[in-house]
């Protein structure tokens, strides 16, 4: 290498490390609090199987355990609150089936007792009153600690909503 040559690469070899530097002092830090803000709002709303709020929140729960039954091709939206204290927290999933309530809920009790969980209260009819017709059921996962299910078609709807709330986040 001539004279020239080597004093250039030298120059550019120094770049390296005051990229690293510049990455450290600044990207970074940035990045953290942009996680930080992002992380203690204590409530997360989303839509969807996929992206990383699904995969910190719901994935290997026993939410993703319960299932959803017969969905439509509408996402489920999801919404999620961590323990604080006394309070358990929970998670929320309200989706669109076509099966019928009763259905819903004969196969959400059926999925309760395969996990074991106990049928505390349900399942349920709604009293009918012209506007929809429901069914709800509850399992315990443990005690003081439940899933929730509620099921209702309007008469002019072709789906039923849905909503499962299960308490504690484990």
């Amino acid at each position: 290498m001539t004279e020239p040559t080597r004093k250039a690469a030298s120059r550019f070899g120094c770049l390296i490390p005051l990229g690293a530097a510049l990455l450290l002092l600044v990207i970074l830090p940035f990045g953290f609090f942009a996680f930080v803000f992002w992380a203690v709002d204590g409530s997360w709303d989303f839509e969807g199987r996929g992206g990383i709020r699904y995969w910190v929140f719901v994935k290997g729960s026993q939410l993703e355990r319960l299932g959803l039954i017969e969905p439509t091709d509408e996402p489920g939206k999801y919404s999620v609150s961590l323990q604080d204290g006394n309070f358990p927290g929970w998670t929320v999933l309200t989706y669109r089936s076509t099966a019928m309530p009763d259905a819903v809920i004969g196969a959400y009790a059926k999925r309760c007792q395969d996990l074991g969980l106990k049928i505390t209260r349900g399942p349920e009819s709604k009293a009918d009153d012209g506007k929809d017709s429901g069914m709800s059921l509850v399992c315990e996962i443990r005690p003081y600690i439940d899933a929730e299910f509620h099921a209702a078609r309007k008469p002019d709807e072709i789906t039923t909503e849905v909503g499962l709330k299960v308490w504690g986040d484990d």
